[in-house]
């Protein structure tokens, strides 16, 4: 088994850690898979996990690179790149797991459709905002869906217009507000509800799909709905 980490920015360089630590108490499991085709800015530093020498590395690597301590046991892939369908087709495989942690709609979209014709296989993908965010399961066992595609109760990530995180930094870039819509600690929140749960479903048979949480309110909830004849 192969995991991807898609995604090596404010929630994957943060999550990336806590992947190796667990594939290395694990059986059968092979290497970990960064991707991400951008490079580290002096404006990511505040909320993302590299250090100024690491400004103008490529995401991918700098994270590898930071990992380097914690994975005696474990290969770790640094691939600076953008995730492709050809790049599915070539290194998703049955029963690998891939952690989404992007910040665009069609390449969630593009993931989820290829891991859906996989006979076995889960997906983690975490999104958020400046103060709130999700963190959706999807687990496919013998050719059945366990859990519903991260686009049920998301139906803009099946829209191909919608806004990228990338085109919203442009325009808080124009606006003179670089980080607008991200903070260190929605970027927390994010990667430690994927990493609770996919351990979560690792462990046990979950009646969730979904978890939601928001830091004006306090709150986090699971969402029962897959329970709900979304077959």
């Amino acid at each position: 088994m192969t995991m991807h980490l898609v995604g090596a920015g404010g929630t994957g360089s943060l999550l990336a850690p806590h992947l190796v630590r667990y594939m290395s108490h694990q059986p059968h499991t092979d290497a970990l898979m960064i991707w991400d085709p951008d490079e580290v800015e002096p404006r990511n530093l505040v909320r993302q996990a590299f250090s100024e020498p690491q400004v103008g590395w490529n995401k991918a690597i700098a994270t590898a690179h930071n990992l380097r301590t914690d994975t005696a046991n474990v290969l770790v892939v640094p691939m600076p790149t953008a995730l492709t369908w050809q790049h599915a087709h070539e290194s998703i495989a049955d029963k690998d797991v891939v952690f989404l942690c992007v910040d665009n709609f069609p390449t969630r979209m593009m993931v989820s459709r290829w891991v859906q014709g996989l006979p076995n296989t889960t997906l983690v993908n975490g999104g958020n905002e400046l103060h709130h965010g999700t963190a959706q399961i999807y687990i496919r066992r013998n050719d059945v869906n366990i859990t519903p595609p991260i686009e049920f109760l998301h139906a803009e990530i099946g829209q191909p217009d919608a806004p990228s995180r990338q085109d919203l930094d442009c325009m808080a870039a124009h606006d003179g507000n670089m980080d607008m819509e991200q903070s260190a600690v929605a970027n927390f929140l994010s990667a430690a509800w994927m990493y609770s749960i996919f351990t979560d479903a690792m462990t046990r048979e979950i009646d969730y799909h979904e978890v939601a949480w928001d830091t004006h309110f306090g709150a986090t909830f699971a969402d029962y709905r897959a329970s709900e004849g979304w077959r």
